[in-house]
């Protein structure tokens, strides 16, 4: 079965987002929730708090973490799965020379990543607080 692609349009760049295979979503789906737990406990705490809302607090807790190399290589790792229209892939070796001068796009393009990725299992969450929460009552 062929993973879901979507596109996404960022400052005139058309950005082509593939879905991760499952081992490799799940390993970043950790180290994401790794980087991004003090989010996450407010999302269980506000368990009104909608996945959108989630994913933007996920990617400002990635971003205020960049000055850590490993953090870095956290956001290459999730940008392995986009495509630049007209350019080709925006990670590793190709990360520096096009967001030279677009880092203003990697909130936007990494949020895009995370939702298209991992908004499935973070919809979930809901639902398994409340599983907890419910046992722990009983």
């Amino acid at each position: 079965m062929a993973r879901e692609t979507r596109k996404t349009e960022i400052h005139g760049t058309t950005y082509s987002i593939l879905g991760f295979p499952a081992t490799a979503g799940l390993q970043l789906g950790i180290e994401i929730g790794r980087i991004g737990a003090p989010v996450l406990a407010k999302a269980v705490e506000d368990k009104g708090q909608d996945v959108a809302a989630f994913m933007i607090g996920a990617v400002d807790a990635i971003l205020g973490s960049m000055s850590s190399a490993e953090t870095v290589q956290l956001i290459k790792r999730l940008l392995g799965c986009v495509t630049a229209e007209g350019v080709g892939p925006v990670s590793g070796d190709a990360f520096d020379l096009h967001f030279r001068d677009r880092l203003a796009d990697l909130p936007a393009l990494l949020r895009e990543v995370i939702d298209h990725n991992f908004s499935d299992f973070f919809s979930a969450l809901p639902a398994l607080v409340d599983n907890g929460k419910g046992s722990r009552g009983a």
